[in-house]
């Protein structure tokens, strides 16, 4: 099941396409929490401003800093749980 609405986070984001998924993930680095589009491999980073994105496609990533800490080194998981979406991205949580 996905933890976060596909139109929810559409409207807010002005992203995505068709076959757009998002998943949870939290940086290795600071702890920050952003979504991934897998299919288009952009990572939304500011639940204030959700159109802020970075392209992860084609691009590796250790030529990347982390757009929320500019730490060199990082990466991130998954995050799967409803339950661990942090207030910030609330809006975006799907429901129920």
């Amino acid at each position: 099941m996905a933890i976060i609405d596909k139109l929810s986070f559409e409207s807010r984001s002005r992203g995505g396409c068709s076959n757009s998924h998002y998943v949870l993930c939290q940086t290795t680095c600071c702890d920050a929490y952003c979504l991934q589009d897998e299919e288009l491999s952009n990572l939304y980073f500011d639940p204030t401003d959700p159109p802020r994105k970075i392209s992860l496609l084609g691009v590796d990533q250790q030529a990347i800093d982390c757009p929320r800490c500019m730490a060199k080194e990082w990466d991130y998981t998954i995050v799967d749980q409803l339950a661990e979406i942090p207030k910030a991205w609330g809006w975006a949580a799907a429901k129920g």
